[in-house]
């Protein structure tokens, strides 16, 4: 896509934003939730449509219809040893996966550090291909996910969702998940600097999402 498409693309006002954020300065707000390990799933859809399997090296070229930009990215994590599995479509192809770090680690799209109490997992790199979206499929894929990690003796997962994603924030509390009290500031200066700042707050800032069904249709489409 060349410049001027771009532009077209994103407008005037996105293009220079995006090449802000990208050069110059860049400030992300998100929220670390929490989430006990063996609070109950829906148990939906059947896994028969969409097989399972632990993201190895071979796993790779199955990525290639559906998120070929994501193959680096996951060639990195196989090399530091995090674990992912994937759900296939039924052409052989990856239609979604997870990303799940054991212990305090470096995240590199953030480019922080993220320190796990004992006994957390987190979790990360979530990608569902946009034309299986609104299938279910999410669910099904923390559900297997967080079994395994229950399974292990593991207690707890932690995320992190940015503050104005909204649909992932309804669908997160939906799913049972719990505010610690900490909203990180992520920063980024003329592309290259990058520091954290951990906002720690009393009481819920997202207690407008439980309960709502306006939120709970969103939550839905975040599927």
């Amino acid at each position: 896509m060349s410049l001027i498409e771009k532009i077209k693309s994103k407008g005037l006002r996105g293009s220079l934003r995006a090449l802000r954020e990208k050069f110059l300065y860049r400030h992300l707000e998100m929220f670390m939730l929490e989430r006990q390990l063996d609070l109950p799933m829906p148990n939906r859809p059947s896994v028969e449509h969409w097989p399972l399997e632990r993201i190895e090296y071979s796993t790779l070229p199955k990525m290639k219809a559906h998120f070929a930009h994501f193959i680096p990215h996951a060639t990195r994590l196989l090399e530091q040893s995090f674990y992912g599995h994937a759900h296939l479509d039924k052409e052989g192809n990856v239609a979604c996966m997870g990303w799940i770090a054991e212990r305090t680690f470096y995240d590199d799209y953030y480019c922080c550090w993220v320190p796990l109490p004992e006994g957390c997992i987190f979790q990360f790199a979530g990608e569902v291909a946009k034309i299986y979206q609104k299938t279910g499929i999410v669910m099904l894929a923390e559900r297997l996910l967080w079994k395994v990690f229950s399974e292990r003796g593991f207690k707890t997962l932690r995320t992190l969702i940015e503050v104005d994603n909204q649909p992932s924030l309804a669908t997160a509390t939906r799913l049972h998940f719990k505010e610690i009290g900490e909203i990180w500031h992520l920063y980024r200066l003329f592309g290259r600097i990058h520091f954290t700042r951990i906002e720690r707050y009393d009481g819920l800032r997202l207690s407008h999402l439980r309960g709502s069904d306006g939120h709970r249709r969103d939550a839905d489409a975040a599927q």
